[in-house]
């Protein structure tokens, strides 16, 4: 397994161009095919990246559920929705094209919400996930 620490290479002003685009060939400068750790500029962990570690006869369980998500949508995506985001209604939230995503499993405690809870596919789902 390789082992990447990440450091900052782009310049701010090249990044903000980058924000909301979706890259192209030029825009990658390392492509990961095996396995590998990889690391924040502070050393911790970012990513680790196991071609494999999920066997095959899991993984083709699991696709036509996964696929069923294509059809969950939402507002709360910004810039990885290449928009830009609208403050609507009340002008505490801001919304921007509706994009296919969706999590499933559990969240973890955050904000006001101090305690693990599942996400709505899983909990109107959970015949699916055995």
């Amino acid at each position: 397994m390789i082992d990447v620490r990440l450091r900052t290479v782009i310049p701010d002003d090249e990044l903000q161009e980058k924000v909301g685009k979706i890259l192209t060939d030029s825009d990658i400068n390392m492509l990961i095919t095996g396995p590998a750790m990889i690391r924040k500029p502070d050393g911790s962990p970012l990513a680790i990246f196991k071609p494999g570690a999920i066997p095959p006869e899991l993984r083709a369980q699991a696709y036509p559920i996964l696929h069923e998500l294509r059809g969950y949508k939402t507002s709360n995506r910004g810039v990885a929705s290449g928009t830009e985001r609208v403050t609507g209604g009340s002008g505490k939230r801001s919304y921007s094209r509706e994009v296919p995503s969706a999590i499933i499993g559990s969240f973890d405690p955050s904000g006001p919400k101090q305690y693990c809870r599942l996400t709505a596919f899983s909990g109107q789902e959970v015949g699916k996930m055995h």
